[in-house]
């Protein structure tokens, strides 16, 4: 963990909800149990703080432009820019009409050379870095940095799923561009279940939440289905499936 700020991390502690058992299938093809919520970043305080972290941590004089990854990278990115007085962008996927750059912003603060930092909430896989990163390169740019407030797990995609060449930390390095994160996701975790926000039950759930192999396994998903009817929150038909495929008795 890269947090130095009591305050934040205790808000981050004690933010609810937070973590929520709700299964899904992530673009990699993976089943992943555990979802937490973007709304964190959207809280003014945690939001405030978050980009004070990324002031000491970055050398903002090596750094033109501000790239935030729409969407969930935008308020962070206009959060640190507010921070170190810095111009942003924001990069889309594509378009939002023919015609129309990928970038907003780019006329007025991307030149060639223009050294930028992408900014986004979360990094696991390298598709979303890369795809932006040729965007901002295509106008000009160079990408020094990454920035994200949340480092995930990156675990083999399922065969046949999206297929990425590598983890996002790996093409980043690969591409020399420094990446800087101020959480792993099991840290997070931890800090909800040392104080109380979350239960041991969904906090073993979270460490595993991406473990393709363990979600396989008849009695883990088992005990997730027990544990969801007990809660009596609601199992998807896609779940239920999934569960019955590998072995679950419904």
């Amino acid at each position: 963990m890269n947090i130095k700020n009591p305050e934040l991390i205790k808000r981050l502690a004690t933010f609810k909800p937070l973590f929520a058992i709700k299964p899904q299938v992530v673009s990699s093809g993976q089943f992943a149990v555990v979802q937490w919520s973007r709304g964190l970043l959207l809280e003014p305080n945690i939001l405030r703080l978050v980009a004070k972290e990324f002031v000491s941590m970055i050398d903002w004089g090596s750094i033109d432009v501000i790239a935030g990854i729409e969407l969930q990278g935008v308020p962070l990115a206009t959060a640190i820019s507010l921070e170190v007085n810095k111009p942003m962008v924001i990069v889309r996927e594509k378009p939002k009409r023919v015609g129309r750059s990928a970038i907003v912003g780019d006329v007025n603060f991307i030149f060639p050379g223009a050294r930028a930092i992408l900014v986004d909430d979360l990094m696991a896989y390298g598709g979303t870095k890369e795809q932006r990163t040729k965007i901002l390169e295509e106008q000009g740019a160079v990408v020094t940095d990454s920035a994200v407030f949340l480092h995930a797990p990156c675990v083999p995609p399922t065969k046949g799923a999206v297929e990425y060449d590598l983890c996002a930390e790996d093409w980043l390095k690969k591409h020399n561009i420094r990446s800087h994160a101020l959480i792993e996701y099991v840290e997070l975790g931890q800090l909800q279940f040392e104080a109380g926000t979350i239960s041991k039950e969904i906090f073993e759930f979270l460490r595993e939440n991406t473990n393709a192999p363990y979600w396989e396994n008849a009695e883990h998903l088992t005990h997730l289905y027990e544990y969801m009817k007990k809660e009596d929150l609601q199992v998807e038909d896609f779940t239920l499936q999934f569960m019955k495929e590998h072995g679950v008795v419904i």
